[in-house]
């Protein structure tokens, strides 16, 4: 009974730390919820019959002075809020509640979201639910927390899904899909696997597919939902070719220095590619192994690996294949399988990058590692200590490429032109980024994304005794 009481202390001695310096940052820098400053403000200007893309309404809601070091937008600023209307329309009600009050609300919605995505995990792949907690206290603690992003509703979403799907409940796992469409370019792969592989739940689906088109329509109306499609999103790809938070594609081959066109097209390609490829992967491994959550799991992360528009947190999607495609490919003993996804595993879950102007959480790092090495790839304590030592050589080695080269981030001024849709005045807030410096923080995530890439190739490509399976890249038919 000691030692996971005395876990939990730990845990929450991090939480409390890691939160106190968000705070304390907060005070000064005011960025606390800025990104739910946007939601809240596209539901606002939608509840009252305005467009939510426009910058003019956005700017006057976003600019009214906050208290307790909640975000107000800069002059000439409009934070964009580039959801579609179905997802601005969760954000309606909170808009009809004073801004702190909704953000205190919101602050709690993803806080519990989060914790319940915690204990779905858990139960999805066995594993200690203190050390999976531990996790979340530093992916999302640093990323998700501060900035009020929507992506733990996404997480537990996700995983709620492939739980249900598991257990058979394909209505379950759908109206859980429908929760995660909150991120529509992860919940896209995930909704055609689960209709390419499940044939049962294609009426499911369809019937999902339409209800969200009808709520996207009756939010806006079809022009406003068109114009998402084809103007809004488009633009907000281009606003953040070169943003220094950006993990996509698209960002490397700009950073690389090509044109914004090239760039953009490239990430667009791969995300296609990569979908194809985890769509199908997601099958393969789903009747190699057995278990029908890799339909809804891998395709996301597979998503998010290129693309043209992928920021950090929503990385943290990822988390759930790495994990169970470790414990999976563990119990059915392909070490290398397992041993490449656990390493991918912790390359994913640690957000490298921060190292470079917050390199108190060094200490952080070193502790999350030890936890998931001994609680969650069940190493014994002196490979545990060794894969802390190498996280805190890659902490070295990107502190050491920042002193040198500098962070190599341009930052640019507003003007006061803020233009038709806010994704203009927001092109001119981006701060672009290139070089050496932002590539090595952010290649240690990048590899884990690519091993996953190849763990999930070399389960499918292996033979496994255990399991039966004695054909090389066994190529399961798709269901009629």
């Amino acid at each position: 009974m000691r030692k996971p009481v005395l876990a939990a202390l730990v845990i929450a001695a991090c939480a409390v730390f890691v939160g106190a310096e968000l705070l304390n940052a907060s005070r000064h820098n005011q960025f606390f919820l800025g990104d739910f400053r946007a939601f809240y403000c596209g539901g606002f200007t939608l509840v009252h019959g305005q467009n939510p893309y426009a910058a003019a309404p956005l700017m006057r809601c976003e600019s009214t002075p906050a208290p307790l070091g909640l975000y107000a937008t800069i002059a000439g600023l409009a934070v964009p809020a580039p959801f579609p209307g179905y997802a601005l329309a969760l954000f309606a009600p909170f808009s009809l509640l004073p801004y702190p009050a909704a953000a205190i609300l919101w602050l709690a919605l993803i806080l519990v979201c989060s914790v319940l995505a915690a204990i779905a995990l858990a139960d999805l792949t066995a594993r200690p639910l203190l050390a999976i907690l531990l996790v979340f206290v530093i992916t999302y603690g640093l990323i998700v927390f501060p900035l009020g992003q929507l992506t733990g509703i996404v997480l537990y979403a996700l995983v709620a899904a492939a739980a249900a799907l598991r257990r058979g409940k394909i209505a379950l796992a759908v109206t859980c899909l429908c929760l995660s469409a909150l991120s529509p370019h992860v919940a896209l792969a995930a909704f055609l696997a689960l209709f390419v592989w499940i044939k049962e739940s294609r009426p499911a689906v369809i019937i999902a597919v339409v209800f969200l088109i009808v709520v996207d329509i009756a939010a806006g109306g079809p022009s406003q939902a068109l114009a998402y499609f084809t103007i809004v999103l488009p633009a907000h790809a281009g606003a953040e070719v070169g943003g220094a938070l950006q993990y996509s594609l698209t960002w490397l081959v700009h950073a690389a220095g090509a044109s914004h066109t090239l760039a953009l097209r490239s990430g667009e390609v791969s995300y296609v590619v990569m979908v194809c490829c985890g769509v199908i992967i997601a099958g393969m491994l789903a009747r190699r192994f057995g278990d029908r959550a890799f339909v809804l799991l891998i395709p996301p992360a597979f998503a998010l690996t290129g693309g043209a528009f992928v920021h950090l947190q929503e990385i943290t999607l990822a988390l759930p294949a790495a994990l169970l495609l470790y414990v999976v490919a563990r119990r059915h003993e392909q070490r290398a399988t397992s041993t490449i996804a656990a390493i991918s595993l912790v390359l994913i879950a640690i957000p490298w990058l921060w190292v470079m102007d917050q390199p108190w959480i060094i200490a952080l790092i070193a502790a999350v590692v030890f936890g998931v090495a001994l609680g969650i790839v069940k190493l014994d304590a002196s490979r545990s200590l060794r894969a802390s030592l190498a996280a805190l050589g890659i902490c070295t080695f990107v502190m050491i490429i920042g002193a040198r080269y500098g962070t190599q981030i341009i930052p640019k001024a507003v003007n006061t032109h803020v233009g038709v849709l806010a994704q203009e005045s927001w092109a001119q807030f981006v701060v672009n980024s290139s070089g050496i410096t932002l590539i090595a923080a952010k290649a240690p995530t990048w590899i884990g994304l690519l091993l996953l890439v190849a763990a999930c190739a070399y389960a499918i490509c292996r033979k496994d005794q255990s399991s039966g399976f004695g054909i090389a890249c066994p190529m399961p038919k798709l269901p009629t």
